[in-house]
This record gives structure tokens, sequence and C-alpha cells, in this order.
């Protein structure tokens, strides 16, 4: 299981093949396996398209299969791309890390007496149990406040109590921070 898709998911909803949305993170709960966006998709021939795709890892039996996809919102005639990851496998099981510290067998979690727990999870438990090795754990540290495509305004400095060209003492843009 490649760390770096796990460690690239991004908060970014799809919309399946029959127009339904469908969370930035899906696991559990009827979904065998896992589905999510993540960032990072490389585009060396400059084609005009989303930096995000979407992954899914799924089992199919003694294997581990890995999709994705090459457009984020699907039409009925969107096919996945897929490869066999992992052979001779007896189980595959996921658990996601909610913001309250708890492990949560499926997500998004189910709702806790009328709120909901939303964003996407801190941490992934995987486990892999393979015929010749046996049970093989990770855990993932997820990223919270990745935003795909964010640039640094160009005009803010760091604050380091130089002055800027304007004088300003905190390098900081003068015109927000007036008031």
């Amino acid at each position: 299981m490649p760390a770096t898709d796990l460690e690239q998911i991004v908060s970014r909803q799809i919309r399946n093949e029959f127009g339904d949305r469908i969370g930035p993170v899906v696991g559990g709960s009827g979904f065998d396996g896992v589905e999510f966006s993540r960032a990072g998709y490389p585009n060396p021939a400059g084609f005009l398209r989303s930096e995000i795709q979407r992954v899914a890892y799924v089992p199919d039996q003694d294997t581990l299969l890995r999709r994705t996809w090459r457009v984020l919102d699907r039409a009925q005639d969107t096919e996945p791309d897929e490869q066999v990851l992992v052979e001779s496998m007896s189980r595959f099981s996921m658990r996601f890390l909610d913001q309250g510290n708890e492990w949560q067998e499926r997500w998004p979690p189910a709702p806790d007496f009328g709120g909901t727990l939303t964003g996407l999870p801190v941490a992934v438990e995987v486990q892999l149990e393979l015929d010749a090795l046996g049970i093989l754990t990770w855990i993932f540290s997820l990223p919270q406040d990745f935003m795909p495509g964010a640039q640094p305004n160009p005009g803010a400095t760091p604050d380091n109590g130089q002055k800027n060209d304007e004088g300003d003492s905190k390098g900081r843009d003068r015109a927000g921070d007036e008031g």
C-alpha cells in the first residue's frame, strides 16, 4: 500500500457515475475497501486536467487492487484503471482515527446524537493478512490543512521582525493590517 497515496489525501468530494456526491474519504460500512481523493497526480505531458486524483484500494478475493480514475467527477461510462498490488492476501481492513482520537470502522463515521464528525480522518490504520507473512499493520498520519493548488501570497513575508521596504517591522501587508 503506497504511503504516498494516503499521505496526500485532500478534502475533495466527487460525483459518482449516478451524479451522487461522494465524500473525500469513503471506507467501511458497505464499501469493501477505501476510496479517496489525493493530490500530487503527476502530469508530465502538461494535459489540461486536475492535479487531484481519485484512488481506491479494493480487496478482490485473495488480491488487493488499486483503482484510479482519470477524472474526478465520473460519467456513467467512466472506467477505472486497475493494478494488482498484493496477491495471496487473506484479509484487508482499515480503521480511521477521528478528531476526537476515537477509531472508527467506517468513514465518514455515523452521526453522534444529532452531530456529525466531519472532515478528514487524523490517521488511517491499514491491516493486511498475507499467507506468507501473517498480519502487517501500518498507521498513516493524514494531512489536515493541505489545499491543492494553493500558492503563497507573493506580497507576504515571514514575521521575522525585519523591516520591509515600506518600513513595516512585522513584514506584513500594510493594507491588510490597518485598524
